[in-house]
This record gives C-alpha cells, structure tokens and sequence, in this order.
C-alpha cells in the first residue's frame, strides 16, 4: 500500500481508492486494474501499472471479481469494532511500501512541498516524514517517491 490511496504489487498500481465525504456520509470508491492490457496503457505509465489479469496469467471475469471483493469488504467491515484504529494502523504499516524511502508530498496549490524519509503513520493515520531532526505529519497530498 501507497499512503494515501494506492494499491501496488511488484511496485506497481494495481487498485487506487478515492475517499470524500458528501453531506456528512463518507463515500468510497474502489477503482482495480482488472484486464488490463499494459500495450494498451499510455507509454508514460505503462512501466507503474499492473493488472489482476497480469498477476493471474489469465483474465477474469468481472462479475466474479465484484462478489469477491464484495465479500471481503463486508467481512472487513462486519469485524471493524474488533481492532482497535492503532491495530489497523500498524497492520497497515506492516505493507506500507513507503516506510524507509525518500518521499516528495504536494500537500496544495502554493504550497511548498514537504520532503522526507517516511516513518509511516502516527495514531491519527497521517503520514510521518522526517527531514533531518524535524517530523512532517501529512494530513493529505500527492506522494511521489524520490
């Protein structure tokens, strides 16, 4: 996982999740590269991509692919009262593809970016930076990896 919304394999993007709230209801959507021919992806991001296909060696159908998620979902979301958000974040720090790197975050237009070497999440699940002796912590923007 990629803070705050991607989804990689072998380094690259394969799922991302777009998160915003509408009218005090928290809304999330889940985009997967399923079949995904990477011939048919852009030359400029065709090396950062990955497909489910691709990892499968074979496409898969949809519909299947949409119960399974669903049901994991629901599963995930029928047991969310039994960890604790500091559980879910050290799991989620346990597969952060960050952690240790070198990372560029573009946190708005204006504003000077912050750099740093990720440390991964603090308990509010924002992302941890240390530039020398000084602690970032992220709230929101766009991550590149340097």
């Amino acid at each position: 996982m990629k803070w705050p919304n991607d989804l990689l394999s072998n380094g690259r993007k394969l799922a991302g999740l777009l998160c915003e709230r509408v009218h005090k209801a928290d809304l999330v959507g889940l985009g997967i590269n399923v079949n995904v021919d990477r011939r048919d992806v852009p030359p400029d991001v065709r090396d950062r991509v990955i497909s489910l296909s691709e990892l499968a060696g074979a496409e898969l159908d949809m519909t299947d692919l949409l119960v399974a998620v669903t049901r994991g979902l629901r599963a995930m979301l029928s047991h969310r009262n039994e960890q604790s958000f500091t559980q879910l974040l050290r799991r989620y720090d346990e597969h952060h593809a960050l952690i240790g790197r070198r990372v560029r975050v573009v946190t708005g237009a204006g504003e000077m970016p912050v750099s740093g070497t990720c440390e991964g999440l603090d308990a509010m699940g924002r992302l941890l930076l240390r530039d020398r002796s000084k602690l970032h912590r992220v709230i929101a923007g766009e991550v590149k990896m340097l």
